[in-house]
């Protein structure tokens, strides 16, 4: 039997370390792969899985053949020791080549990387060289054996992706594979410490299936001879460990979902424990969390929303819709294996998402759905990742706070819009950003759509042939399109829009992105728990080595819970200033405006609160500007009402707070945010009337419209739909800007169809 050093000369190693060198080399020259982590950590094992097992057959194959032709013995534990050894050394190639890598890329968590390395590369190689020894002794083709047992196990795995609501996989070859998303938190957890646990294990079970055949059968016996004997011999010489191994495996695989490793829709179903039935769903939520109250609410909403797609596709019915409804990201990410993002499988017509994001991603995952049934066979949705989102975001109609052809006129200004033609390729709607990707393609889709109508797009959507389709190649449509968007004003609010929403990297295009995602949910989380010095600590750490928007608010926000309002303006003035695009963090100006506030410059806040204000970036920060703006433009009701943005408290406190007797313009805004606290309590008829007049708040028109279309919500929560629309409709005197009138006009078509409605969305 040859010794590892012998093994390790041999021109099949040789090859192997090339392909390791090529490999890690490749890694190290593409973003998210070029350092010690997960994805570089998977990319080695996928590949070392094939490279181990076929470099075992290589060396083992004719020793096995020779030796049992010269009736020398051949020990299957010796061979697993003199290859193992070899194998894992050629994973120091590219754990090294990644390790020097490290004097150009950050590797930002040297140790989770190596944990990583440690359970993805080395125990597939470990389970490769088992399988590659059983495969040597079993099979008269073990390659093409070898090869057969990646296939099913790859087969299953899509089997288990397209059957179930999970997106991520476990697998013995490659480890773990978390699914296609632009989730960027990935947690180290227990379930793939277990699941690796397990395949050594199942690699240590081929070792000893190997040495059961090679020391009960001659080397010439044919394949299912071997496998007929091993079996035998197993029943009849090996009962109780037999037994033991098909107990033992029956118990995992009835308790997969539980352990982590799968997860299928009957489990789903069951954690969730609530589901409902309409006409045209089946809804499984949160029971625990889901009052009866908030499900009407939830099932109205899929109704309307399905009832408008359809309109839009001009379609009379549909088959039934499966929804699931999860509580929070993390019980969505531990059950389906994505957190942050909101999913739809239009193959097995089911959409996943998250309570708290449902009303603004819920007809976007349906037109996914209702699309597939014109998309291609057996995936129900287009090659082209364009398409696929384009048509919803196009259908959907709504992202932020302007249209999308505004939006796009803005990024084509800014010199951010790629080409269209390859953002409809899926390599590269991936190298942009989501939300230039998103938007960019929902707007040209949305061109196509009000130029020539839904059908064509729908035929295009399967087929991919724009000129078939429109009569006019990509080409030409294209700058049907861009010529479109030449007559669409840009002025200063909407480059101040691009600079916030549009200017973060890729996923592919952050550094240790995996790694920050993690660090950044763990400050999170000591905020959460009012741990403001340790939530301090993380944010500056994150701060100082990645950087990044979401650190330096959470670090301004640490800082700011201490009272600290020195160190949040100098935070925000230091980055400001030396930040080449210093409005991308214009989003912040409002807590910087409060820290300005709290060390007495109000005319320094009020110059942020005005450019946030000026900026339109959202109804939610414009109305937090023009509120304090408004307060500070009163002496009482800064003095009376400063307190309510200086204070955490619950909203009953804040709301017993704010109903203290008071003066003049603090009155009237107490009223105002005393019906916002209402609403988000649910208390809807004392938001209508705490809503219903405020003078103070029609001083800024705006600000008028935001409080009216609310009162509308409110109303509508209230049955009193008429009331409602005329809520909605008033409010177009204030604000009539494009965005406006879309949101008013989807407003009061829910308003249109509710009434038409029982309170379970069937129809009267």
């Amino acid at each position: 039997m040859l010794r590892p050093a012998q093994h390790l000369r041999s021109r099949a190693a040789a090859a192997a370390g090339v392909w390791y060198l090529v490999t890690a080399a490749v890694c190290t020259r593409i973003p998210l792969l070029n350092y010690l982590g997960f994805e570089s950590a998977f990319v080695t094992a996928l590949m070392g899985s094939f490279v181990a097992g076929f470099l075992t057959i290589a060396r083992l194959r004719p020793i096995y053949l020779a030796v049992q032709a010269q009736g020398q013995p051949f020990t299957a534990r010796t061979a697993f020791a003199s290859i193992i050894p070899v194998n894992l050394l050629l994973l120091a190639i590219p754990l090294a080549l990644l390790c020097v890598n490290a004097v150009f890329v950050p590797n930002c968590d040297f140790a989770e990387g190596c944990a990583f390395f440690l359970l993805l590369p080395v125990v597939s190689v470990f389970f490769a060289t088992a399988l590659g020894l059983f495969c040597t002794v079993h099979y008269r083709h073990p390659r093409l054996a070898f090869m057969g047992y990646g296939i099913l196990s790859v087969i299953y795995v899509l089997y288990t992706g397209y059957a179930t609501p999970a997106i991520f996989s476990y697998n013995f070859f490659y480890g773990y594979f978390p699914g296609f998303s632009y989730d960027e938190l990935l947690p180290l957890g227990w379930p793939l410490v277990t699941f690796r646990m397990l395949t050594v294990i199942v690699a240590g079970l081929f070792v000893w299936w190997s040495h059961i055949i090679v020391t009960g059968l001659p080397r010439d016996a044919g394949t299912f001879t071997k496998g007929a004997a091993l079996l035998r011999i197993l029943a009849t010489r090996h009962t109780a460990a037999s037994v033991l191994l098909l107990a033992g495996a029956a118990v995992l695989f009835l308790f997969r979902c539980q352990l982590g490793w799968e997860s299928s829709a009957a489990f789903v179903r069951t954690t969730l424990g609530g589901m409902t039935e309409t006409e045209h769903f089946t809804i499984y939520f949160d029971s625990s969390s889901t009052r009866v109250g908030d499900l009407a609410v939830i099932v109205q909403e899929h109704e309307f929303r399905l009832h408008q797609i359809l309109e839009a596709c001009a379609l009379s019915r549909t088959e039934k819709i499966t929804s699931y409804i999860y509580p929070t990201t993390e019980s969505k990410r531990r059950l389906i294996g994505i957190g942050e993002t909101e999913i739809a499988k239009p193959w097995s017509r089911e959409v996943h998402m998250t309570r708290s994001s449902m009303d603004a991603s819920l007809k976007h995952e349906l037109v996914h759905v209702i699309a597939g049934q014109f998309g291609l066979p057996v995936i129900h949705a287009s090659f082209s990742t364009g398409l696929v989102e384009g048509i919803a975001v196009a259908v959907d109609g709504s992202w932020g706070y302007r249209t999308l052809p505004q939006y796009a006129a803005a990024l084509r200004a800014a010199g951010l819009a790629p080409p269209v033609d390859r953002l409809m390729t899926p390599a590269g709607f991936i190298a942009q950003s989501s939300s230039v990707s998103y938007v960019l393609a929902g707007a040209f889709c949305k061109f196509l759509l009000d130029t020539y109508g839904m059908r064509p797009l729908l035929q295009v959507y399967r087929t991919g042939d724009y000129e078939t389709a429109y009569q006019l190649p990509l080409d030409a449509l294209i700058a049907a399109w861009q010529r479109s968007l030449d007559a669409v004003p840009v002025g200063a609010s909407d480059s101040a829009s691009v600079d916030v929403f549009f200017r973060r990297p890729p996923l592919f295009g952050k550094v240790c992105a995996r790694v920050h995602a993690r660090r950044l949910r763990e400050a999170r989380e000591l905020l959460r728990q009012h741990r403001d010095e340790e939530a301090l600590e993380r944010y500056a750490a994150l701060a100082a080595r990645s950087g990044g928007y979401d650190a330096l608010a959470g670090l301004m926000t640490a800082h700011f819970r201490k009272g600290d309002y020195a160190a949040v303006n100098g935070l925000y003035d230091s980055v400001t200033t030396h930040d080449p695009i210093p409005r991308r963090y214009l989003a912040l100006g409002i807590m910087a405006g409060d820290a300005r506030w709290g060390n007495g410059d109000t005319a320094g806040a009020a110059r942020l609160y005005g450019e946030v204000r000026a900026a339109r970036l959202s109804p939610g920060l414009l109305e937090a500007a023009a509120v304090r703006l408004l307060i500070l433009s009163d002496t009482a009701a800064t003095r009376q009402l400063r307190w309510y943005f200086f204070t955490e408290q619950s909203d009953t406190a804040l709301a017993a707070g704010l109903a203290r007797p008071a003066s003049g313009k603090a009155q009237e805004l107490s009223h105002y945010l005393r019906g916002r606290i209402a609403f988000r309590m649910r208390r809807y008829d004392d938001a209508a009337n705490l809503l219903q007049s405020v003078d103070a708040v029609r001083r800024d028109p705006e600000l008028d419209a935001i409080r009216q279309r609310l009162r509308g919500d409110a109303l509508v929560h209230c049955g009193r739909y008429e009331d409602a629309k005329s809520e909605y409709w008033t409010s177009l005197n204030n604000d009539a800007s494009p965005y406006a009138v879309d949101d008013v006009g989807d407003r009061i078509a829910r308003c249109d169809w509710l009434e038409t409605q029982d309170v379970h969305g069937t129809r009267r």
